[in-house]
């Protein structure tokens, strides 16, 4: 149990782009303790303290001006149209590679680094300008 908290905490400060993580460990600590386990129906807080913390977003609300349900609901539906069945089951065909839309028209990209990490270590360099295009893929 305590490898698999050390790994949640170690993916959620490498989240963060900074080398002094110590800087960052704090507020790390308190999204983790705060947010909800779907399996515990609470959060870590409050099953120790009985009460939800207040983090520093809910210090300030902000109220936005209520939607008009009749709207949310054309929106909903029009959605709902448009959402296209696919297949269950694709054991016949063969996997194509998933590439963003985005991906053809962007400036920079990020690079990822397959080999051995040091801990806390990023797994992705960059941004890195793009200045060519062979293809659609590099």
């Amino acid at each position: 149990i305590l490898e698999r908290w050390h790994r949640t905490l170690k993916s959620a400060i490498m989240c963060h782009e900074t080398e002094h993580w110590i800087d960052i460990l704090p507020t790390v600590l308190l999204g983790l303790r705060t947010c909800f386990k779907e399996d515990l129906k609470s959060s870590p807080a409050e099953m120790l303290y009985g009460s939800t913390l207040r983090i520093p977003g809910e210090f300030f609300k902000e109220e936005d001006p209520p939607a008009d349900p009749e709207i949310f609901i054309e929106k909903h539906r029009v959605a709902m149209r448009n959402i296209k069945s696919r297949p269950t089951s694709a054991h016949h065909t063969t996997k194509i590679p998933f590439y963003h839309k985005n991906l053809f028209e962007c400036t920079h990209v990020w690079v990822r680094d397959d080999s051995v990490c040091r801990s806390l270590q990023p797994s992705y360099f960059g941004p890195f300008r793009v200045v060519n295009r062979i293809n659609d893929y590099l």
